[in-house]
């Protein structure tokens, strides 16, 4: 995710006392986005691992505003800047039926700003034939423990598609 994009063309986010990001758009409609830990699901990695989650506070948001997506964009530039050990995973919520919309949306805004100091891996977490849970880690180039970080990738997804 190429650093020094637009950063102009972004929300301003406030952290709140829970240690998520809100932030307004023009429209009035309020963002939250949260890094929550994940290591529970990698075996033995010392680094930090989060999932991420963004969602309006207040029902669906349907308007395009790409500052949004920049804002989305920017909180996770920033973490795994801060720390080149951290990771992120993103899964593809499945309650609404949009999570193969989302898993394209998400590998758009990935190759639109990635400029080479991220790798992103991509997976599918199979519950049901009909249930499949589109999912990516995301890491910094520049991680030490990235071998060890995909062997426990690669394990957490053979458990959780027994």
């Amino acid at each position: 995710m190429q650093k020094g994009y637009d950063l102009l063309h972004r929300y301003s986010c406030s952290l709140t006392p829970s240690n998520n990001y809100v932030f307004t758009t023009s429209l009035g409609i309020e963002y939250s986005v949260a890094f929550s830990e994940a290591n529970v699901h990698f075996l033995n990695y010392p680094g930090f691992i989060a999932e991420i989650s963004f969602y309006p506070l207040q029902g669906n948001s349907m308007a395009f505003d790409n500052k949004i997506r920049n804002t989305i964009v920017y909180l996770i530039v920033q973490f795994l800047e801060s720390n080149p050990e951290n990771a992120l995973i993103f899964i593809c919520d499945v309650t609404d039926h949009k999570h193969v919309a989302r898993n394209k949306l998400f590998q758009r805004w990935f190759y639109k700003f990635n400029k080479g100091t991220f790798q992103k891996f991509d997976s599918e977490i199979h519950i049901t034939d009909q249930v499949v849970y589109y999912n990516s880690l995301i890491i910094h180039t520049g991680n030490p423990f990235k071998y060890q970080l995909l062997q426990s990738y690669a394990q957490a997804l053979e458990l959780y598609n027994k």
